[in-house]
């Protein structure tokens, strides 16, 4: 479940796991000037990448490594090698292997 927002430059993407079409926990990204910050939960990330499709995203900054924040990167990342990812040091070996 994706709701997209625009806030003057902005562009704010709510996503949430859904249950029987209600949505259990909303996570964000915002989009500005080719930057994403965060990239949804897995569970979102096709949509994520539709909803993103007419942009293009440089720089994915992740706040931090929960994976509702980090779901979609994997995702993201087959969209071209050219995004540069930034994340804090503490958060690398979660990108790394995820499991």
């Amino acid at each position: 479940m994706i709701d997209v927002e625009q806030h003057g430059a902005v562009t704010v993407i709510r996503m949430a796991r859904a249950l029987l079409g209600r949505p259990l926990e909303w996570s964000a990204a915002y989009f500005v000037d080719g930057l994403l910050i965060d990239t949804g939960p897995a569970c979102t990330a096709q949509e994520l990448v539709r909803v993103l499709d007419k942009t293009t995203v440089r720089q994915i900054a992740l706040t931090h490594s929960h994976e509702h924040t980090i779901g979609g990167l994997a995702l993201l990342r087959r969209r071209g090698p050219e995004v540069t990812v930034y994340a804090l040091r503490q958060a690398l070996s979660m990108l790394v292997d995820p499991t």
